[in-house]
């Protein structure tokens, strides 16, 4: 699926060469809100990037994460978003997508990867 504006991305590119990228990951994604929505299955995780912003979108009306800047690692492979920690952590690869999310008393995980 591709948005007018935006490219897509092959699972050996650079997710950081461009201002613009949308990529899709598979996996087990849990989900539990601030209403008690609570959930855990396999779904869709679109990636998405413009200008320095990032974005996660997930299937199964799970709120998406947005307006996340990352780091690169020094070898160019991993991305780590720029706050990361115990209950911050987004890692991207070009091969997997790894989230440990809070907040607003809301938790995200994920454990995908790219086809």
């Amino acid at each position: 699926m591709l948005l007018s504006g935006f490219s897509s991305c092959k699972q050996d590119e650079d997710l950081t060469g461009d201002d613009r990228f949308l990529g899709e990951y598979s996996g087990s994604v849990s989900y539990s809100g601030v209403e008690n929505q609570d959930f855990s299955e396999t779904i869709t995780v679109t990636v998405s990037k413009r200008d320095q912003y990032w974005k996660l979108s997930f299937t199964n009306d799970i709120p998406p994460i947005d307006s996340i800047l990352f780091d690169l690692s020094p070898n160019g492979e991993v991305m780590l978003n720029k706050e990361a920690d115990e209950e911050h952590l987004i890692r991207i690869t070009s091969h997997s997508l790894q989230v440990e999310y809070t907040k607003d008393s809301a938790v995200w995980k994920a454990h995908c990867t790219r086809d």
